[in-house]
C-alpha cells in the first residue's frame, strides 16, 4: 500500500470514527433530551427504592459521569428520615462505542504519521 493510500485511509479513519466517538459521548451523557442533568433526572430517571415519597418537594440533582458515560441522579426528600439517595444511570454501550471509535481514530493518526515519515525520504513521493 502506497504512502498516499495510507494517508487517505488514515484520514478516513480519523474523520469517520472521530465523529462517531463524539456522537457516542454526546448520546452517552444524556438520559432524555438535551436539558441539564437535573432536569433529565426529574423527567425520566428511575427513582430510588428507599425513602420517599419523591414528589415536588424533592431536591433533585444530576451530574454527568465520563467513565462510564452516564448520569448520576441524587434525590433528597424532606418527607423521610433517609438521606440523599443516588441512582447511577450508566450507559455502557455508549462507553464501549466511544472507546472503540477513539482507538480507531488514533490508529488512523498513527497511519498518517507513519506514511508521512516513511515517504519523507523518498524523492519522487507524492507527499
Amino acid at each position: 500500500m502506497g504512502a498516499l493510500w495510507r494517508v487517505l485511509f488514515g484520514l478516513a479513519l480519523v474523520v469517520f470514527f472521530g465523529a462517531t466517538a463524539l456522537a457516542a459521548v454526546a448520546f452517552g451523557v444524556t438520559l432524555d433530551g438535551r436539558e441539564s442533568p437535573a432536569i433529565q433526572c426529574t423527567k425520566s430517571a428511575p427513582r430510588p427504592e428507599v425513602g420517599g415519597p419523591y414528589l415536588e418537594s424533592t431536591v433533585v440533582t444530576g451530574e454527568r459521569t465520563w467513565l462510564p458515560l452516564g448520569v448520576d441522579c441524587t434525590y433528597d426528600s424532606p418527607d423521610d428520615e433517609v438521606g440523599p439517595q443516588t441512582v447511577t444511570n450508566s450507559n455502557w454501550v455508549a462507553t464501549v462505542m466511544a472507546v472503540a471509535c477513539s482507538a480507531l481514530a488514533v490508529y488512523g493518526v498513527v497511519m498518517i504519521v507513519g506514511a508521512v515519515r516513511s515517504s519523507s525520504g523518498d524523492v519522487g513521493s507524492p507527499l
